[in-house]
């Protein structure tokens, strides 16, 4: 029997239950930065530095908010940490498996895109075939049509024929451009071919013309991006640039 039930009145809470929880390492950065937030809102009201007492009030907050700024970082990285090793455990512990199926795959697709791309040239030559067929059978039905005498029903019922003939050519003709060269498929995708075009430059002038003439503006962006790393090493003159010095505090 507990002490309440047995002297009929509830126990006194134990001492410090009021008390509140210690703020979170999230909370504490939080508020703090809300503060700041708060006074550069009073400092960065457009108003131009014009006193030293103004410049030291703005630097100052500024080292406020790079420390806050390390501080909620830090603590984000302490948060984050324990997911980020559980995740690379289990990149680590599927790697392997992974980098075998992604091995043998390229192995498989290697040992069949030969045989396949003979199958694919059989069905071309197929094709071809069979279209060349149409368009012979349809130059007969054709030739026949107007050769056929309107009045003689035998020729104009010929001719009647090989139009029919024509026509299941075409279809023949249409379902074989239609084959694709296929392997496997059963409980999942099939194996195919897959057409890719790639360009290969062979005159570096000419191709620097055209992709000035067609793309002026990625052009200078990337001529741009060349100036930056150039200027970054050292170089302060560069054939077509004005090179400007900006000043920014840090």
């Amino acid at each position: 029997m507990n002490a309440e039930a047995f002297c009929g009145h509830p126990l006194p809470p134990p001492q410090g239950h009021n008390t509140p929880p210690e703020p979170t390492a999230y909370e504490l950065a939080r508020d703090r930065i809300e503060d700041l937030w708060g006074e550069a809102l009073l400092w960065m009201d457009g108003a131009k530095v014009d006193s030293q007492e103004m410049a030291d009030g703005i630097a100052n907050l500024l080292a406020e908010l790079r420390k806050a700024e390390k501080d909620a970082d830090a603590a984000r990285k302490a948060e984050a940490e324990p997911f980020d090793l559980g995740k690379a455990e289990v990149q680590a512990k599927y790697r392997p498996l992974l980098t075998k199926t992604e091995q043998a795959s390229k192995a498989c697709k290697a040992a069949v895109a030969p045989w396949l791309q003979a199958k694919a040239e059989a069905i071309e030559a197929k094709a071809r075939e069979a279209r060349e067929e149409a368009e012979r059978k349809t130059r007969e039905a054709q030739e026949a049509i107007r050769a056929a005498d309107v009045a003689n029903l035998t020729e104009r019922a010929a001719a009647e024929v090989l139009v029919k003939a024509a026509k299941r050519a075409e279809s023949a003709a249409i379902k074989s451009a239609r084959e694709t060269a296929t392997a496997g498929g059963f409980g999942g995708r099939a194996v195919g071919l897959r057409r890719t075009v790639k360009p290969k430059i062979v005159d570096e002038i000419a191709a620097l013309r055209w992709a000035w003439k067609a793309y002026p503006e990625n052009m200078l962006c990337t001529v741009l991006i060349l100036a930056e790393k150039e200027i970054r090493a050292g170089k302060r003159e560069i054939p077509g640039f004005d090179i400007q010095e900006e000043v920014s505090a840090v």
